[in-house]
């Protein structure tokens, strides 16, 4: 009998040295193989090339037969085919149609060789032992596919990208291949799989030692949502977004945006030497001593609960809630204003429990102090929150505590209410106008959550006098639209 390869379209097929050299298969491994290949070539009919050919057993001698007559042959008599062992073929790997007509950025993510394609070879035990995978490039104009380790085919994948992308496909198939079962179709879904996660991108970063991901991570890194989304992309960089460079980007990043930020800053560098010194430098100390400090301020941001530790040394804003409604025009008398547009004045407390309150003009051209007293704080039973209790000669002023967005301090009376200034906007030289103006926009610029939302509230019915004619004859007010000083400044 005689036995000829045949390829697509009739064609005669090269065989590698390897490929020809290999034993045939027993009936059982030839059997899964031909049952495989075959169903393959059903799922996938545009994408699918058998490479290795089909045999055919004929009683007739290699002479007697034509080329024409062979090929008729095989297309009328499928019953006497067989499929050429080793069974070798190549399935294209491309984005579903519907994902590259619906976002073209998908194909990025994918080689950009239209033919680039999955190379099989069945060795004889398959699938005992693992198929043998390669990459091709499928020349479609010709009908063929040409391997890609050929010279005359331009690479699509850096070695290290296919590296990568042969090791998630065996990585996959792995199960299979364990309880002895065809693994090509887990094949070909890791292999797409891995394109379109970014596997392309992500490859080559394999390569590389954690401090030098956590370096390129530093630059990455504007926020913590950010390193998130960056390793949820690439887990490559799981361990790296642990590193302590990187934390300690995000400390200086997040803080800097926020109340007492050289500070903070200061203390956690200190903090982080103290460490050093105690633990003889240990990296994993480091790297964990910036990460639980972000994430611990993080926490403290929350808290209500003010300390004496957070009020020495600090100086606020004072402003009013309201002003005199006959401050305003005759026509606008109906309407309480709002007295937060302007500075009422500052106030700063001392280590020895002492405050002192400053006019504008005080605080930004001499040192003489308007008024004093002591301070002492009164925390509530929930620890939500705590009063901070000003007392001034006979006047015993309670300030209940918030926290604020920008990390800062609100204290708040029915009267008046005061908010941390952050130093960096203090100059330390007065003598120029150009930092009194800075000072006050930057100020105001304090106050903006409140002034940009000013709304005026009407009076309900049921309020009953209690603040003499002034404020009882207006029927309206200025106030922050916020639901809770709505109701609980009083009229």
């Amino acid at each position: 009998a005689t036995v000829r390869q045949y390829g697509r379209a009739g064609l005669p097929t090269m065989t590698t040295e390897g490929e020809a050299a290999q034993p045939p298969p027993d009936e059982e491994h030839a059997q899964i193989q031909r049952d495989e290949c075959e169903s393959l070539s059903l799922i996938f009919p545009d994408e699918f090339t058998l490479l290795s050919g089909i045999s055919l057993l004929t009683a007739t001698s290699e002479d007697d037969v034509s080329d024409e007559t062979m090929q008729e042959l095989l297309l009328e008599d499928a019953g006497r085919q067989s499929l050429a062992h080793p069974i070798s073929y190549s399935i294209r790997l491309r984005p579903p149609a519907e994902e590259e007509l619906a976002d073209a950025s998908t194909t990025l993510l994918w080689p950009s060789d239209q033919g680039f394609a999955l190379r099989v070879t069945y060795p004889p035990t398959y699938p005992d032992l693992p198929p043998i995978l390669s990459f091709a490039s499928r020349s479609t104009d010709i009908g063929t596919t040409i391997d890609s380790s050929s010279a005359s085919v331009r690479r699509q994948l850096h070695p290290i990208q296919e590296e990568a992308c042969l090791a998630a496909i065996y990585a996959a198939a792995q199960s299979e291949l364990d309880c002895g079962a065809p693994c090509v179709m887990t094949c070909i879904g890791a292999a797409k799989q891995f394109f379109e996660n970014g596997g392309l991108a992500s490859s080559g970063l394999h390569r590389l030692a954690d401090d030098s991901l956590g370096h390129i991570l530093v630059y990455l890194a504007t926020s913590a949502d950010v390193v998130e989304t960056i390793v949820d992309a690439l887990p490559v960089f799981g361990a790296a977004s642990k590193k302590g460079e990187v934390w300690k980007q995000l400390c200086r990043l997040r803080w800097k945006e926020k109340w007492g930020f050289r500070e903070r800053w200061q203390r956690a560098v200190d903090d982080e030497k103290a460490m050093q010194h105690s633990n003889d430098g240990d990296p994993a100390q480091r790297d964990s001593f910036w990460y639980e400090r972000y994430h611990w301020q993080e926490e403290d941001a929350k808290r209500n609960v003010i300390s004496a530790d957070d009020l020495i040394g600090v100086i606020f804003n004072v402003r009013p809630w309201f002003r005199s409604p006959f401050l305003q025009p005759v026509h606008m008398r109906d309407v309480i204003p709002t007295g937060l547009q302007k500075s009422y004045g500052f106030m700063e407390f001392k280590e020895a429990g002492d405050f002192f309150s400053k006019s504008m003009r005080d605080f930004t051209e001499g040192p003489g102090t308007v008024a004093g007293g002591i301070f002492r704080f009164t925390p509530h039973a929930n620890d939500e929150s705590s009063t901070v209790q000003l007392v001034s000669g006979i006047r015993d002023n309670p300030f209940t505590t918030h926290r604020l967005d920008s990390w800062g301090w609100e204290l708040r009376t029915e009267v008046f209410v005061m908010r941390s200034i952050d130093p960096r906007i203090i100059p330390n030289e007065w003598d120029s106008p150009i930092p009194r103006a800075f000072f006050l926009q930057a100020l105001d610029e304090m106050w903006s959550d409140y002034l940009d939302t000013i709304v005026i509230q009407e009076k309900p019915e049921w309020v009953e006098r209690t603040r003499g004619p002034v404020f009882h004859s207006s029927n309206y007010r200025e106030i922050p639209d916020d639901e809770d000083l709505k109701s609980l400044l009083p009229w």
